[in-house]
């Protein structure tokens, strides 16, 4: 038996994973960044609180810098709106609009049906093994950078 590369077999899994969700057909939507797409979920999740743009700096371990222009071009691309606080008027919350609600639950079907796909055939029984294979994976490189 020939030898066997854990590392290049999950490299090709992410490549065709990465290449099914760039099938998406993006005529009837502006491109975003994984960042931008990363803080529409975030604030998608929390649309029932404030969110500052300083919070979206640590959860994402950002510069204040890198925040601020991503969100000033979100602005202008109408994902988001900056609204007075109740609390502060001097602080601003960071609400979605409309178009960035569609476009996350638009991502969020594609990534289910992706699963869907992906995971096809497998049994509950063999789905929690994989993941568990997967946690011991994470486990593994997070022991020899600890």
């Amino acid at each position: 038996m020939g030898e066997r590369h854990l590392c290049y077999q999950i490299k090709m899994l992410s490549n065709l994973i990465f290449r099914e969700m760039q099938k998406e057909d993006r005529e009837e939507e502006e491109e975003i960044t994984p960042a931008q797409g990363w803080v529409i979920g975030y604030l998608y999740e929390n649309r029932g609180r404030n969110v500052l743009q300083r919070e979206l700096g640590e959860q994402f371990h950002l510069r204040r810098s890198t925040v601020t222009e991503m969100l000033k071009l979100m602005e202008k691309r109408g994902y988001l709106l900056r609204v007075p606080s109740d609390e502060d008027a001097r602080m601003k919350c960071l609400r979605l609009t409309e178009k960035a609600v569609k476009q996350h639950e638009r991502v969020v079907a594609r990534i289910r049906a992706l699963e869907e796909r992906v995971a096809k055939g497998f049994t509950e029984e063999e789905l929690d093994t994989l993941f568990g294979q997967f946690e011991r994976i994470k486990q593994n490189l997070s022991a020899e950078n600890g």
